[in-house]
């Protein structure tokens, strides 16, 4: 089986001499690229593009591209690298005030994760798509660079669980106060199932006379969309 080209340049990137500095200009095409490339996988998918659509969509030559990025997976794994490292700035960034022995420290931390990562109508940003959906269909020597910083960061947000937790914060219908309630639930050792369904899926109120039934899930109010951060603090 040949040796992927990206396998091949990243040897050829770490052999000893002086490597020599991008220019503006060519940074400023791989932010192109990047921009590019995040916007089409985010609405079509990574199995529904390929690198010569790219070239052809931001009117580059694939060989071009090929002088920034070796192929299309090496594109994507760059965006969601990159993803995890800013989302990792905004929690420190969040909570660089809070003295690491504050009891809702952890809570703020996973705030800032969902406020990072989440738009306005409660939905993932489109880096944060990239991250959910495609990263399992990269090859493994891409997937585990990513894999470990993803477990890096599942260890900062919890000391434990941290895959339950990243899947609890992934999950875009799941608002930080449920989450921080099943959290709570899984520490307990005689939470159930049921426990944590009704926290997760909360029943309707029963409608009265004068009073409507609450929804399962209300529309966000003003104060979410700001951030919920301000109402964990």
């Amino acid at each position: 089986m040949p040796i992927p080209i990206r396998i091949l340049r990243a040897h050829v990137e770490d052999l000893p001499g002086e490597r020599r500095t991008p220019s503006a200009r060519e940074l400023d095409r791989e932010d192109r690229i990047l921009t590019t490339a995040r916007a089409l996988i985010s609405r079509y998918g990574r199995a529904n593009l390929t690198l010569g659509a790219l070239a052809a969509a931001i009117r580059l030559a694939p060989a071009t591209i090929r002088r920034h990025f070796p192929d299309l997976d090496s594109i994507l794994a760059e965006l969601i690298i990159r993803h995890l490292r800013a989302i990792s700035c905004a929690v420190g960034d969040a909570t660089r005030d809070i003295p690491f022995n504050h009891p809702n420290r952890g809570a703020l931390q996973r705030a800032a994760y969902v406020a990072f990562t989440r738009n306005a109508f409660s939905g993932s940003t489109p880096d944060h798509t990239l991250l959910i959906r495609e990263r399992h269909a990269l090859p493994p020597d891409l997937l585990e660079p990513i894999e470990n910083l993803r477990a890096l960061m599942g260890g900062t947000l919890g000391k434990t669980n941290p895959e339950t937790i990243l899947s609890l914060l992934d999950n875009p219908f799941i608002q930080p106060p449920q989450i921080e309630a099943m959290l709570a639930a899984l520490e307990n050792p005689s939470a159930t199932r049921t426990k944590i369904k009704t926290i997760i899926y909360p029943k309707p109120t029963r409608p009265t006379e004068n009073q409507p039934a609450a929804p399962a899930f209300p529309p966000p109010t003003p104060q979410a969309r700001a951030g919920p951060i301000a109402a964990i603090a």
